[in-house]
């Protein structure tokens, strides 16, 4: 599991020829981001200066994560959207929502 998340790490975060990626005032959308892997991507990203975008399918679990990362990181950057992606009418509801408030993705 440790080398699995390093190479996550190492896949998030390159850029420069050291491998870090400056993510400050950088747009990224993490779904699946109340659980897992995506929720400790989604902290990362705040920790390192990110606009993180953080999506669910629970309305309350999702406003529980983004206020602990809020609290964890001192990021005000976050938002939570929410959509059941076994709904293509909801996927569409997201990426449209998404797109009405942003210009773009970054990651």
């Amino acid at each position: 599991m440790a080398s699995r998340l390093y190479a996550l790490h190492i896949a998030v975060f390159r850029d420069d020829r050291y491998g870090h990626m400056n993510v400050i005032d950088k747009t990224v959308l993490i779904t699946g981001a109340t659980d897992g892997v995506g929720k400790l991507v989604a902290l990362r990203l705040a920790a390192a200066g990110a606009r993180v975008l953080l999506h669910g399918h629970n309305k309350e679990k999702g406003a529980a994560v983004l206020r602990a990362i809020r609290d964890e990181t001192g990021n005000d950057r976050l938002e939570y959207y929410q959509a059941d992606f076994s709904s293509i009418d909801e996927a569409r509801r997201l990426a449209e929502a998404i797109e009405a408030k942003h210009d773009r993705l970054e990651l």
